[in-house]
């Protein structure tokens, strides 16, 4: 029976149409709220400028007019005046500046030959960490191991690598993605390219040095520089003129970033974006008689430009302390409030960039070079630096206040060498899950048994480098693992060869014993501990086992190298190591995937002087 007065269905439906409009009008609003909140933000521009050393910048001190707008930038931002990089190279080091975290962490750029390890995604990046908390996502690069191809563009909505020797196309599409994306917060690296090799700068640049460098000098610098000619074929003047090209090219950078920041102001942006200038890594130019990067861990390849501009110019300042380039991820999180993933290496620069007063001392800087067969280790301080060559052990300070150059070796074993000594075991020590025990031969063929027990279980336990006949067996309970080694015969007796390695790791911070037999001998016991506890007995000398067979080394450190690779002995010392060669070393946490390159990225990569 329907009613009259309006209370019947018509009405009942008048209150659920009500109702329902309520609803959508609170979704609305939650949205309208949403949209706001993610518009208060901050926008986040990464300007990274490949191979810029920061001594060439008149913001730090050049005397040159290399850097006008970056000195204009600069006077507006927080300029960090010791900012260390973690690599001397660039796949590593902005693997370490996106993720926050050291490249034995990432495992990004460790390589032996021409294999080279890509960044496998397996930590969360900046652009992954904005693209979550409602960012648009950009990257635009010129260098291809910064490229989707070597892993670099998780979190990427928008990817465009442009592959050449400058940044010239690579800079006019991000411009022009800038533009298309104005109402919307927004993440954009871009990558820079020009200061690096082959330095082959615009005349205008040059001529804004005042200088010239006719054709001939410079392709005969370029040959040089990207080892096509010896170091011998450089003439009188050309060490002058490798000077002038790369300042030319500074400068030529510097003019791209004056156009973007120049765009940004035009787009009404600059003021709502956070703007960070940094560079992975320097360039040796001849200070040490080469050209180049990779190679070493001194300062003219560590000490890169970090410049971060706020809104507003707030905060601007010269903050001298030293910091990290892995420092800037841990940075813009916590000056965009967006929560940083655990386990980060790198710390926040925000309490730095606010008072320089506050934030405690500053942390050491540890870089890594993860090449094998030059693989070195180094931590700073403001007063000193140690470096590391794990496969030799090697091991040397510079007392930088009184050798700023570096270039007075000495040896860490007393005073403050030896306080950064300890400093940098247990920055790298406390790194390692495992243990890797390799067994290297002399080439006359033996028969290695070895078994390794835990009091919990092994998580993972393999084989590296093996033979066909090799052969590993882990019980049931995990508790133990049985290997057998068969190191083959060489042609050449005399000759220390690589053989094989077995890779172990314990759950929690379980000991391993390790014991065993060589051709029937036995191999006296060892404890090595694992996780964040001690490594190596507090003398950290090598383990001489079965003292009664000489050929017996068991030698137990903090090198923390992957590798099934043994050193062979020291010359003069061939005597006391004369059969087998075995060493317990800690390894990297976790293998990263090797992937070949795509041509076109392969091609790219040895215009810029890789790969060959």
């Amino acid at each position: 029976m329907t009613r009259s007065d309006g209370s019947g269905p018509v009405r009942r439906l008048g209150i659920a149409i009500g109702a329902t409009a309520g609803v959508l009008s609170l979704i609305a609003l939650v949205r309208v709220v949403e949209r706001a909140e993610r518009r208060s933000r901050p926008n986040v521009l990464v300007i990274g400028i490949d191979t810029l050393r920061a001594d060439r910048l008149g913001c730090y001190g050049y005397g040159r007019p290399t850097s006008p707008h970056l000195d204009a930038l600069a006077r507006e931002s927080v300029l960090f005046e010791r900012a260390i990089s973690q690599s001397p190279w660039t796949l590593p080091a902005f693997a370490s500046i996106f993720t926050g975290v050291l490249p034995s962490t990432h495992g990004a750029g460790r390589g032996r030959g021409q294999a080279v390890e890509h960044f496998d995604g397996g930590r969360p990046t900046l652009a992954t960490l904005l693209r979550d908390a409602g960012y648009r996502t950009a990257s635009f690069v010129t260098n291809g191991w910064v490229s989707a191809d070597v892993g670099m563009a998780g979190g990427v909505d928008t990817e465009d690598t442009l592959l050449w020797i400058d940044s010239s196309g690579t800079q006019a599409a991000a411009l022009k993605w800038l533009r298309a994306n104005v109402a919307w917060p927004f993440y954009m690296f871009l990558h820079v390219v020009d200061p690096h090799g082959p330095y082959d700068p615009a005349p205008e640049h040059l001529a804004a040095l005042g200088v010239r460098v006719d054709a001939a000098r410079r392709e005969r610098v370029n040959a040089v520089a990207g080892t096509l000619r010896p170091m011998s074929d450089l003439l009188q003047g050309d060490r002058a003129a490798l000077s002038d090209l790369y300042d030319a090219e500074v400068r030529q950078a510097d003019a791209r970033v004056g156009a973007v920041v120049a765009e940004l102001r035009r787009l009404g942006l600059l003021e709502r974006t956070i703007v960070v200038v940094v560079s992975d890594h320097g360039e040796e130019l001849l200070d040490r008689g080469g050209i180049g990067h990779g190679h070493s861990l001194h300062d003219e390849l560590l000490h890169v430009p970090l410049l971060v501009r706020l809104p507003g110019g707030r905060w601007a300042r010269r903050a001298p302390e030293q910091v990290r380039t892995m420092d800037v991820l841990p940075t813009l999180l916590e000056l965009v409030d967006v929560a940083p993933p655990p386990k980060l290496d790198g710390r926040s620069l925000v309490p730095r960039m606010r008072d320089e007063r506050s934030g405690g001392r500053a942390p050491g800087a540890p870089s890594e070079f993860l090449w094998k067969g030059n693989e070195q280790k180094s931590l700073r301080h403001a007063d000193g630096k140690v470096v590391l060559e794990p496969a030799t052990g090697n091991l040397v300070w510079y007392d930088l206040p009184r050798d700023p150059r570096e270039l007075r070796k000495l040896a860490a074993d007393q005073g403050r060498g030896a306080v950064l000594k300890q400093e940098l075991e247990r920055v790298f020590a406390t790194r390692l899950d495992g243990v890797l025990v390799s067994v290297s031969g002399d080439g006359r063929g033996h028969f290695v048994q070895l078994v390794l027990e835990t009091a919990s279980r092994f998580e993972e336990a393999a084989l590296e480098g093996g033979e066909r006949d090799d052969r590993l067996r882990v019980s049931e309970s995990r508790q133990r693992a049985e290997a057998q080694l068969i190191l083959q015969r060489s042609h050449d007796p005399g000759a220390w060869i690589d053989a094989d390695a077995i890779r172990v790791r314990t759950a929690g911070d379980a000991p391993v014993r390790l014991r065993g037999t060589l051709d029937g001998s036995p191999i006296s016991p060892a404890i090595v501990r694992l996780g964040e506890k001690r490594l190596v007995p507090a003398e950290r000398q090598p383990w001489t086992l079965a003292p009664a067979d000489p050929r017996i080394v068991v030698s137990a450190g903090y090198r923390p190298v992957r590798d099934p690779y043994v050193p062979p002995p020291q010359p003069g010392r061939a005597r006391h190591h004369t059969g087998v060669r075995i060493a317990v070393t800690a390894r990297f946490a976790e293998p990263v995937q090797q992937r070949p390159l795509a041509p076109e990225t392969e091609r790219s990569l040895r215009a810029l002087g890789y790969l060959d």
